[in-house]
Parts: C-alpha cells; sequence; structure tokens
C-alpha cells in the first residue's frame, strides 16, 4: 500500500484509495478505462460505507 498523499490534489487521494484496483480494467479508449478503474473502488468503498452506517445506526 503506497503512503498516503501529502498535497491535497484531488487524484493523489484518488490514487492513494484505488491503489488495490490500480489498470484492472485495460482499455484503449482512456476515458472508460478511467471510470472503471477509479469507479469500482469508489463503488466498493459507498457500500461498504453504507453497511458500516447501518450498523452503527442499529446501536
Amino acid at each position: 500500500m503506497p503512503a498516503p498523499p501529502q498535497s491535497g490534489r484531488p487524484w493523489g487521494v484518488a490514487d492513494w484509495l484505488a491503489w488495490w484496483a490500480r489498470d484492472i480494467f485495460t482499455m484503449d479508449t482512456e476515458r472508460l478505462r478511467v471510470v472503471l478503474n477509479y469507479g469500482l473502488p469508489a463503488a466498493i468503498y459507498l457500500l461498504a460505507g453504507h453497511l458500516i452506517a447501518g450498523r452503527v445506526r442499529r446501536l
């Protein structure tokens, strides 16, 4: 796992959060590749956050 980013650039944070999914999808279309390679981790983190929030709310 890479070290956390030191600057406030959003792409640095996105790279840090999506390190495990880097280049899972390799396509010729740059836009589609970026959407899939960053969208998959975003969807997984969203689902995980939703599940954790549901568990915390039940406490």
